[in-house]
């Protein structure tokens, strides 16, 4: 294959590329949900998790909301809320 058709067909999948950019939604579009798997004011994964959901918050001018899910050895109750999850979670 010569330079200039290796050239030619690079500069065609970066418009097409460009072309998938500009086609996708704003993100976020709705709120953001940061599930934390611990009671709310207990230890660092809390303050961190708050702490993360303001940044956020102000980065992308959209609502993060901290849900605390404590139970079942710091993880399970959280997971399972991540799975019934509706729109775009972590696992798609």
């Amino acid at each position: 294959m010569t330079w200039l058709r290796m050239m030619i067909l690079g500069a065609r999948n970066l418009r097409q590329m460009a072309a998938w950019a500009t086609a996708q939604d704003d993100f976020p579009s709705k709120p953001v949900h940061i599930y934390v798997p611990f009671s709310a004011g207990l230890g660092a994964v809390d303050i961190v998790g708050r702490t993360l959901g303001d940044e956020l918050s102000r980065r992308w001018s959209q609502s993060v909301i901290i849900e605390n899910r404590p139970g079942a050895g710091g993880g399970a109750i959280a997971t399972q809320a991540l799975g019934q999850g509706a729109g775009r979670t972590a696992t798609r």
